[in-house]
């Protein structure tokens, strides 16, 4: 019986009790009426209709106050049927989690019955052998006798075999999985190395179209350098697409024996400069260089070889590019060659002079020129 059912039992309940007390009602209103006619007066019937109210009222209290109390027990029938569904469900659950439990206590029992007749067939084989060995030791004939032993032995050496050849087996077996799960590693870690090498070279590719890519834009920058830097005598060459450098000859810069900067060189250096300020994260390498003769007796007194001399020119433009040109000191590294890194090979005129010159190379933000100086 649902909840429903049972709540329409106690509406229809409900609906008796009132009829009842409605007749009841009507029988006294006959009864007084009755009364009335017997000559007890209309005093008493008024009487009588006020208690009929009054009896009225409190039962209308007492059906209202049944119909709470049906909605009440019929809410709590409610939850009680929901929880009785619930448990049937974990009944339901647990019924067939039983099932399944049962179907493999029923196939363990069936495994163990087949065990247990395999050791009832041996324990028969155990009991044959034994009863042909007392049957064998009443054999009078003592060459029977030496045949059964022989048989013995022969077995005995039979079992030997072939405990030895599964024994042999085994090993080969282990030696084999070994193998297998060895050269599975080997594959796995071939695999790794291979997935990690082709991580790398998709990175170097990478590195290389974007270092290519750069190249290029930088060629073509470099070529409207030449363009704009073609009036103030400096040269510019490329090396390996990743350095540039500005070569300014010692005429430009100095007079002949002197480290102080001539007009025309000043006006070079600050073109330079300009160029310098476009790549702020780049650094300025500043190099001397001079030709393989002797310091004069002039120069002698303030430098004591080749050494100081192109250190002096290299420092003097240095100078003139942080002081004037407002260059960061921090962007600039002094390199001095002294005549050890020559032009043009010759002890001619004209090879010492395009060996006394100064070059600035303009650094890629990604080269350490202290770790791998340019050569």
């Amino acid at each position: 019986m649902n909840s429903t059912e049972i709540k329409n039992i106690n509406c229809n309940s409900v609906i008796l009790l009132i009829i009842f007390l409605s007749f009841c009602s009507v029988a006294s209103l006959l009864w007084g009426y009755i009364s009335y006619h017997n000559g007890e007066g209309k005093t008493a019937l008024y009487n009588q209709i006020s208690q009929l109210e009054s009896t009225q009222k409190n039962q209308r209290q007492k059906v209202q106050q049944l119909e709470i109390t049906i909605n009440q027990q019929t809410s709590e029938l409610q939850q009680k049927t929901h929880q009785i569904n619930s448990l049937k469900k974990v009944q339901l659950k647990t019924a067939n989690l039983l099932k399944i439990k049962t179907n493999e206590a029923n196939k363990t029992q069936t495994l163990l019955n087949e065990k247990q007749n395999e050791l009832t067939t041996l324990k028969e084989e155990k009991s044959q052998q034994a009863a042909l060995s007392k049957q064998a030791d009443k054999v009078a004939s003592e060459q029977q006798k030496r045949e059964i032993e022989q048989l013995k032995e022969t077995i005995t050496h039979q079992d030997q075999i072939y405990s030895q050849a599964m024994a042999s087996k085994q090993n080969e077996l282990k030696k084999a999985v070994a193998q297998s799960l060895h050269q599975q590693q080997i594959i796995a870690q071939q695999k790794q190395n291979f997935n990690d090498l082709k991580t790398s070279l998709d990175l170097i590719q990478e590195q290389i179209k974007k270092k290519q890519s750069g190249a290029i834009k930088w060629r073509q920058e470099v070529e409207l350098l030449k363009q704009k830097l073609a009036h103030t005598g400096v040269e510019i060459n490329q090396l390996k697409d990743r350095f540039t450098v500005f070569e300014l000859n010692q005429e430009i810069l100095f007079n002949k024996g002197q480290f102080n900067l001539k007009r025309k060189g000043q006006k070079a250096l600050s073109a330079l400069a300009d160029v310098f300020r476009q790549y702020p994260n780049r650094q300025i390498a500043i190099q001397g260089h001079t030709d393989n003769l002797g310091l004069g007796e002039k120069l002698k007194k303030t430098h004591a070889s080749n050494w100081g001399l192109a250190s002096a020119r290299a420092a003097s433009a240095i100078h003139y590019l942080q002081f004037i040109e407002k260059i960061k000191p921090e962007r600039m590294i002094l390199v001095s060659y002294s005549q050890y890194s020559p032009k043009v090979l010759g002890n001619t005129a004209l090879a010492r002079a395009a060996n006394r010159r100064i070059e600035i190379i303009l650094i890629p933000e990604d080269f350490d020129f202290l770790r791998e100086p340019v050569n």
